[in-house]
Formats: C-alpha cells, structure tokens, sequence
C-alpha cells in the first residue's frame, strides 16, 4: 500500500505524485476546532506569573508535556523553568512531585530544568525531540536559548543555543555525554532564538534540522534554518520565510511551529508560523507546507486558529510536533495568552497549554469550488483495486483506472460509485468489470466541489 499526502498539487515524495488534466484546484487549510479551556493552566507557585512555551510528546499511549513556567519573581525571558506533567486520556493531568529540583526551598514540584541545571545560562524556548541516533541515556533531546551575560554585568548579553539530554524525559543532563559542561566556553553555537525554536532529527535527509526566529535586513522577524550533522556545530541559520506585501502591513514572523508529518510511507513538512500583527498587537497562526523542509509555500493564507476564547484572546504559538494519537485523530499543541504581545503580562490572567485534535492526514488538502481532475501517477492493480480517500466532498468524488491511456472496462468514471459527504477512510469501488491482476493501470480522480487530503493506492 502507499499513501499520497495531497497538500498540493505537487509531488509531496518527489516522484511525479499528480498530473493535472481539467479544471483548477488550490492548497487548502483544514481549520480544526478548538476546546473550551486549556488542559493546563498555572496553579503552582513556580507558575504564578504565566506558563509559556510547551512541547508534547505521545507514547505508548500516554501525553507527555514539558512546558516553561514564570514565576512572580521572574524578570527575564530566560528566568523560568521547565516542568513535566503527563495523562493517559489528553484530559486529566498530573504534574507529579518529581523531588528533582527546589524552588523556595523544598523539592516537592514538577521541575526538571532550571537555571543552575544548565550551569546559570537561564532557560527559554525549548525543543523536545527522540533522537533515534543518540546513545540510550541522550535518547531524549532538548534545545534553548541560554544567556552568556558580560562579565561586569552592564554591556548586555549573548543568546547562544544549547542543549540538554535525558534517559526518560525526566532527569536532565546540561550538554551532551561528550561535550563538555563549560558552556561559558564551550557554546553550542554563537547564536540566539529568543522564542520557541523547532530542532529535530530528520530521517528524510539523515540530520539534524532548526528553525529559529532571526531579524532580516529590514528589520522584521523572520524564519531562518540550519542543519548540521553534528549538534555541536550549527550553520548560522539562513532566512527561509519572512513578512511579505501580502502580510499586515507591519508583521513580523514570531515563532514558527515547524514539524515533519510522516502518515505511513509519505510526509510533509508544516510550518504553523505566528504571525504578529503590530496594529492589533495580537499573534495568530497561519500554515507553510514544504517538501523539502527548506522551500516553503504559505497556502492560503487563512488564520489556522483564531483569538475566539479568553484564554487566548491575545496570543496564539503552536508548538513543534505534529502528534498521531492512533485512533484516527492527530493533535498539536499551543501556548495561548489573554494579553496580546504589547500589554503587560499580569498574573493571574488567563493563559494555558491547548490541544487541539483533529482527523489524521487533514491539514492541508488540495480542493476544489467547482471540477478538478488529476490522475495519481502510481500504478494500482486492477486484480485487487482498493482505493481509499480522506477527503470533504461537498459535491461528489469518483475514479477511474487507465491502462494505454484507455478506460479500462467496468473501471470508467461513469462505472464509479460516486463518494460524498465527510469521508475519513472510505472506499472507492466499481460496479463490475474483470481486469487481469497482471496488468498496471493508474488511478484517474475526478473531483467536483470538495477538499481532498489523502489517497491510499496498493502500489506495485
């Protein structure tokens, strides 16, 4: 079986995907619904100003979250610290007393990473990754920006990125098992993110990749990458996305949610990038889709999740990781805030950790208002022709198998039983015909008013 991600209408594996013959279709945003309240808000004393940048991670079956949280003291991007909290349904959770770390003097809190963890560098804008390259006790990675301050404590400071590793996701280590813990001297890199960054290893091009906030000549924040083979060395980042005319006039990219999607044997890279409008002071997110990782397109440019609910009136930063939750849906999470980016954070006002869950495969689909026709260049066997779609069909939805650039018999459009309605996994069938199971044929699809998102084809 192979299944074909359609975000757009070019080969998401590079392979020729699709070939357009009439009508005209156009990436589209699948717009999920969002839950009433947070699954986590601050009810901690270490919590007690706001919680910030969050990371998730599902396995075995159980929601794992590491998020920042700020205290009342806290004056710095980098004067928070990390804390864990876990569930087995996405809807109770537990922040466990781990005994790891103080604060005010007892151990009893849910802290795993704060300042004098990481030698006093500070801590901000994590990334949480399985390294399946890294030694049993690195099996966990964790990337953020520290702070180098001078010497006398006047002339400013220096963002440097850096690293963390851990067994379990729980006890932490500052650096690498073989770099040293000297990182006044022994940076990871001589740059900064100041905000949430996305590091991961990527098995498409077998390295690690980031994406980072940085600053383009004209003075915007903006989406840069690097990649390295080894996370002691990073490039300085390249600026792959930034505000253009079609953005608010005065914008600025803040983070940018990247994460690599694989739905069995295909994948795409999104981007769910916040774009922060300076004349509402609000940040919001929109999606990027790349198949390269490196060259990304801004789809529609629809606002992905809205500022509807008082918890995240003001701020909307989705996270890294697109997460796969095994019973048909996927989830992502996001860091909400009520005041928007120019107010004053108050304690006390409503702020959280959301999930947000919807369909597997719908993210970005390829759709049409009227008739679109393309035909999947992958063979299917006619012997045994199982077809299944996920798509939106407002109108209807049929198929054709072609082999010489003919109808095979019994396999016409006219010969399809039409699909409509909200199809998750549904199956395309025929009225009859025989066809030898030898013979190759390829898929023609023929859609007319609907969003489709995936097709599964058995591919000799």
């Amino acid at each position: 079986m192979h299944k074909h991600l359609l975000a757009d209408k070019f080969n998401v594996s590079l392979r020729g995907l699709l070939c357009r013959e009439e009508g005209q279709a156009h990436s589209v945003t699948y717009l999920p619904q969002k839950p009433d309240s947070p699954f986590l808000v601050p009810d901690k004393p270490w919590e007690s100003r706001q919680l910030n940048w969050v990371s998730m991670l599902f396995e075995d079956g159980l929601y794992r979250v590491w998020y920042e949280a700020f205290d009342n003291d806290s004056t710095h991007d980098c004067e928070c610290r990390l804390c864990y909290a876990e569930s087995r349904d996405g809807i109770s959770w537990t922040k466990p007393e781990l005994g790891l770390r103080e604060y005010n003097g007892s151990r009893a809190n849910n802290i795993v990473i704060d300042s004098d963890l990481v030698g006093g560098l500070g801590f901000h804008g994590h990334s949480i990754f399985i390294d399946p390259t890294a030694p049993p006790e690195a099996r966990y990675r964790c990337s953020f920006v520290g702070i180098i301050k001078h010497e006398d404590g006047v002339h400013g400071m220096l963002e440097v990125l850096s690293f963390a590793y851990s067994a379990d996701g729980i006890v932490w280590h500052h650096g690498m098992p073989d770099l040293p813990n000297d990182f006044l001297h022994y940076p990871m890199t001589q740059f900064g993110s100041d905000t949430q960054s996305s590091v991961f290893w990527d098995p498409n091009i077998k390295k690690y990749v980031g994406y980072f906030r940085t600053w383009h000549a004209f003075g915007a924040r903006s989406i840069a990458r690097s990649e390295t083979d080894d996370l002691k060395s990073w490039p300085i980042p390249t600026t792959i996305l930034l505000p253009d005319f079609d953005d608010p006039l005065v914008t600025d990219y803040y983070s940018n949610g990247a994460a690599l999607y694989t739905s069995e044997d295909e994948s795409v890279y999104y981007m769910f990038y916040s774009l922060y409008d300076h004349n509402t002071q609000k940040c919001y997110p929109r999606v990027a889709i790349s198949h390269d990782g490196r060259h990304f397109d801004r789809v529609d440019r629809k606002n992905y999740l809205e500022n509807d609910r008082d918890f995240d009136a003001g701020m909307i930063f989705v996270a890294p990781g697109i997460h796969d939750l095994g019973n048909g849906e996927c989830a992502i999470v996001y860091n909400a805030a009520s005041w928007t980016h120019g107010s004053a954070n108050v304690a006390g006002r409503p702020c959280g950790s959301v999930m947000v869950r919807f369909p597997k495969d719908r993210i970005v689909g390829l759709g049409t208002e009227s008739y679109y026709n393309f035909t999947v260049t992958g063979f299917v066997d006619p012997g045994n022709p199982e077809v299944y779609v996920n798509a939106d069909v407002r109108g209807r939805l049929r198929a054709a198998l072609i082999v010489d650039d003919e109808y095979l018999e019994g396999f016409g459009p006219d010969d399809c039983e039409p699909l409509s309605g909200d199809l998750r996994d549904a199956k395309v069938t025929w009225k009859g015909g025989h066809a030898p199971s030898s013979c190759d044929a390829y898929l023609k699809l023929f859609l007319e008013d609907g969003t489709i998102f995936s097709v599964t084809v058995n591919r000799l």
